[in-house]
């Protein structure tokens, strides 16, 4: 059954309704015939009614063809691609062709802005997942590739790039085996598509580099391999921590069992002997004093790196006389200064102004610096503390003639639990947290540590703390 009438239907339509109008006029004569004798009233209404009918159907009847063609002018244009685009418009007038026309182009209408809808959400998601997806793998710290099943790169992140030393763009369409670093040896890989991970180490001119490298297959929904996702990771600082957790746990024993079994010792021999003199005893006592206090120092350098990790050291600052800290501290120090013939020198100006700080914690890190000096340069060497200060700081410089540090392990020499690989050092005792803890501390105050080193010549280590407006 078609839905629009044809032309041989329209053109029926108006016959039938043309003849109609006919009747009705025909109709209206015959009455007036029959109700009234006067023949010119008669023919005045016959004239009336015939003219009156000719023109409604002359009037009726182009309108009803024009909403008919327009119509079928619309249909005729009705695209045959899928793609393109057909805009029907409706018509006016109340006939059930009509009013199922304007029904038909309300529901094409609406069709249409769904679907303009539907593609504007489409891009949208698509382009912004992209775009985030993309965002989201170069953020990555680790290195990650793509390739297929012969090792073809299809696509990397930008730390896959910075590791190989090479531009992203660069690294599609190559062979995995050509970018990875010389190394690493894909062998390992071969003859099997299972997830497998390699560890690989490289050591150029003292720097040492950890690589790790992962492989998973890339699957598709009927199980077959697609392709290969890598993943290669810079493990280097994770065994270089590894590395110094190991070191700090034999200098952490060491440090722990020297003074304990001096402590243990002497005081077996004060137990177990009678005939002690009282200036054996009193030399007894004060170096299981001393050793305690080895421990004691050792157990709060544990406690401050704790602190330190959790974020929780604080400072307990009061006005402090600048001159008599130090003092304080060089008596301190000065017993270890003595027990190796060190030359210790200490410049004071002929003024130091009042501060505000933590008299403790600045006395622990200039004892830590001290110390330091002391250890590691060699007997009848020099120890000097150089204190100067300006309108807006205080340094406070240690130097010594010691074995000094490498250029290499400058970078390092305030990380946590770091110990020199120098093996001069290895035999002198340390927790390898003292100058961490010296520094965390200059930070607190607003101040800084930094030190000057050459091999086998000495070290110069400065601390620089501000003045305080009060101070």
């Amino acid at each position: 059954m078609a839905l629009f009438p044809t032309s041989e239907s329209v053109s029926r339509q108006i016959a039938f309704n043309f003849s109609i109008v006919l009747f009705v006029a025909f109709g209206v004569v015959i009455g007036t015939f029959y109700l009234t004798d006067s023949v010119l009233v008669q023919a005045v209404v016959a004239s009336i009614t015939l003219l009156s009918s000719i023109c409604l159907c002359y009037v009726a009847l182009p309108a009803s063809l024009k909403h008919h063609q327009l119509i079928r002018n619309q249909l005729s244009a009705f695209p045959v691609q899928e793609d393109a685009v057909w805009n029907p418009e409706p018509v006016s007038g109340s006939t059930p062709t009509e009013l199922g026309w304007n029904r038909l182009v309300e529901t094409a209408q609406c069709w249409r802005l769904l679907s303009q809808m539907e593609q504007r959400l489409d891009q949208a998601l698509l382009g912004g997942t992209a775009n985030s997806f993309s965002g989201v793998l170069n953020a990555l710290s680790e290195g990650l590739a793509v390739t297929d099943r012969d090792h073809e790169i299809l696509s990397v992140n930008c730390a896959f790039a910075s590791i190989c030393d090479r531009d992203p763009d660069e690294l599609v369409g190559l062979a995995l085996d050509e970018v990875l670093p010389a190394f690493i040896d894909l062998s390992d890989f071969h003859g099997s598509t299972r997830p497998m991970m390699e560890d690989y180490e490289h050591q150029d001119e003292g720097r040492q580099q950890f690589l790790q490298l992962c492989r998973r297959p890339q699957l598709s929904s009927d199980g077959e391999i697609e392709g290969l996702v890598w993943l290669l990771r810079d493990v280097t600082q994770q065994h270089l921590a590894e590395e110094a957790r190991e070191q700090f746990v034999a200098a952490a024993t060491h440090e722990l069992r020297t003074p304990l079994a001096s402590i243990r010792a002497y005081a077996e021999t004060l137990a177990t002997r009678e005939n002690i003199n009282r200036e054996q005893q009193k030399r007894f006592f004060n170096t299981i004093q001393s050793e305690a206090s080895r421990l004691g120092r050792f157990i709060d350098d544990l406690l401050d790196v704790s602190r330190m990790q959790a974020g929780s050291l604080s400072l307990d600052c009061h006005e402090t006389d600048l001159s008599r800290l130090i003092n304080e501290t060089v008596e301190k120090i000065r017993p270890t200064m003595d027990a190796k013939q060190l030359d210790f020198r200490v410049e004071l100006p002929a003024k130091l102004p009042t501060i505000i700080v933590d008299k403790g914690k600045i006395s622990a890190a200039l004892v830590n610096l001290l110390g330091n000096a002391a250890k590691y340069t060699p007997d009848s060497g020099r120890v000097s503390l150089r204190v100067s200060c300006s309108a807006q700081r205080i340094e406070l410089a240690v130097t010594d003639t010691g074995i000094g540090i490498s250029e290499a392990e400058l970078p390092s020499i305030f990380g946590r639990f770091f110990r020199s690989e120098d093996e001069r050092v290895r035999d002198i005792s340390g927790s390898g947290l003292g100058l961490t803890f010296t520094q965390e501390v200059a930070r607190l105050h607003g101040g800084d540590v930094k030190v000057e080193s050459e091999l086998h010549k000495g070290s110069t280590f400065c601390l620089t703390l501000p003045i305080s407006a009060g101070g």
